[in-house]
């Protein structure tokens, strides 16, 4: 899954709200890739990249995390 975000400042936060892009006056790229290990166990490893609108010499931010999942 793939999604791109460009929020301008003082954007709805309740239509978006997501931790990752922390407010608005942000633009950012989501990737998300996951796999089934067995029927109930999966794996999605997620890389995100945001970066400030109004100052744009703050550089961009990176995150990237492991998720393991198990349903019952």
């Amino acid at each position: 899954m793939y999604q791109y975000r460009w929020m301008q400042q003082d954007y709805n936060l309740s239509l978006m709200v997501d931790e990752f892009y922390s407010g608005t006056d942000v633009a950012g790229h989501t990737l998300d890739l996951s796999t089934r290990v067995t029927d109930s166990t999966s794996t999605i490893l997620s890389l995100v990249t945001r970066q400030s609108l109004s100052n744009p010499e703050f550089g961009h931010l990176w995150i990237a995390y492991l998720t393991l999942r198990q349903d019952f």
